[in-house]
C-alpha cells in the first residue's frame, strides 16, 4: 500500500469543496489506510533490564521484564550479550544487589549506550542494596551523568556507593519527577551531596521535581528550604520527606523551625497557600545501622540556624 504524500494531501485539502462527495470520500479513505498503516506500525519493545546478584552462586545475572495486559514476560540472559540491545528499549534500569559484579556491569551498560539506541528511552532508575567498590566511581559518574537527566524517577535505596549522584546532574533534568536517596552512603563527600542537592531542589520547586526523600539532611540547608518554600508566590505540587537518624535530630529542627513561626502537624508542613504541597520530618527507623547520623549542638545567640556536624561509627 502507498501512503497518500503530503503535498498532494495538502492539495486536495485546500481544493476540496464540500459538495464534491467523491473527492471528499478519496480523502477520508486514504486518511483511514494511513492512520491504519501508523497504528500497525510496531516500535522496539520496551523492557525492563534487572543486573542482580545470585543469592546462591554470588553470580551477576541479567534479566529481562516486559509487562503485558496479561502480565510480565521475563527473559532471563545468560551473560550480558550486546546483541540483544539492538532489538529492544529499555525504560527501566534497577540494578540489585551488586558488589564484586558491579563494575562489569556498569561497563556493559555504557558500552551498550554507546553502541545501541537500547537506552535512550529509559525514565526510571533504581539502585537498591548496591555496595560498589570506589574503583568504579569513574563509571559509576559516568553512568549518572548520561542516565540521570533523562530519567523521570529515581530511586536510591540501601546503599553504599563511592560517590553520589552529582547536583548538577540532577540540576539539568527537566523530567524528574521523584528523587529518592534513603537509607544509603556515599563514601566521598556525602554531607556534600544532600547540601547540594537540597539547595538544587529550592529552585526546582514547583517545576521539575515533586518528590523527594533525602536521609540526614544538613539541618541548616532544611531550614533555609523551609524559609524560601514557606514564602513561595506560587503553590506547587510538591513532597519532601527528611529521614533523621535519631529523635534530637528530629526535636532540634522542628523546634528550629517553630521558632521562625513554621506550624506542623506530626512533623509534617503544608505550604501556607496549598495542602499539596508538603515536607515531612521522620526519625530514623533503625538506629543501629552504620550510617551518618546528624549531631546537632545547642543554638547559640550568634547561630543563625541550627547547625549539623556528621561523623560516623565505624
Amino acid at each position: 500500500m502507498t501512503t497518500l504524500p503530503n503535498e498532494l494531501l495538502v492539495h486536495i485539502l485546500k481544493n476540496v469543496s464540500t459538495n464534491d462527495l467523491n473527492r471528499t470520500r478519496l480523502v477520508d479513505r486514504r486518511l483511514a489506510r494511513a492512520a491504519t498503516s501508523v497504528r500497525n506500525t510496531r516500535t522496539k519493545p520496551r523492557y525492563t533490564l534487572t543486573v542482580f546478584c545470585d543469592a546462591d552462586t554470588d553470580e551477576t545475572r541479567v534479566r529481562l521484564q516486559r509487562r503485558w495486559r496479561s502480565g510480565a514476560e521475563t527473559e532471563a540472559l545468560a551473560s550480558f550479550d550486546l546483541d540483544t540491545f539492538h532489538l529492544i528499549d529499555v525504560d527501566v534500569i534497577e540494578l540489585e544487589g551488586l558488589r564484586g559484579g558491579s563494575e562489569d556491569a556498569l561497563k556493559f551498560i555504557l558500552n551498550a549506550i554507546e553502541n545501541t539506541g537500547a537506552f535512550s528511552t529509559v525514565s526510571e532508575l533504581r539502585l537498591t542494596k548496591m555496595s560498589i567498590p570506589d574503583s568504579c566511581t569513574t563509571n559509576l559518574l559516568t553512568f549518572f551523568k548520561v542516565i540521570v537527566p533523562q530519567c523521570s524517577h529515581v530511586f536510591v535505596r540501601d546503599s553504599l556507593l563511592p560517590v553520589a549522584i552529582p547536583a548538577d546532574t540532577v540540576g539539568i533534568s527537566n523530567r524528574l519527577r521523584t528523587f529518592k536517596w534513603t537509607d544509603s552512603v556515599a563514601t566521598n563527600g556525602e554531607a556534600e551531596m544532600n547540601e547540594e542537592i537540597i539547595q538544587l531542589i529550592s529552585t526546582k520547586l514547583g517545576v521539575e521535581v515533586t518528590t523527594v526523600e533525602l536521609m540526614d539532611a544538613p539541618t541548616t540547608s532544611v531550614v533555609a528550604l523551609f524559609q524560601q518554600w514557606m514564602t513561595m508566590t506560587k503553590p506547587s505540587l510538591f513532597s519532601l520527606n527528611i529521614l533523621g537518624r535519631n529523635q534530637e535530630w528530629q526535636s532540634n529542627l522542628l523546634a528550629e523551625c517553630v521558632r521562625l513561626g513554621h506550624t506542623h502537624f506530626m512533623g509534617e508542613f503544608e505550604y501556607p497557600g496549598a495542602g499539596c504541597a508538603h515536607v515531612k520530618i521522620i526519625a530514623g527507623r533503625d538506629a543501629c545501622m552504620i550510617l551518618p547520623v546528624l549531631d546537632v549542638p545547642a543554638k547559640t545567640p550568634n547561630m543563625p540556624h541550627v547547625q549539623a556536624r556528621w561523623f560516623r561509627d565505624r
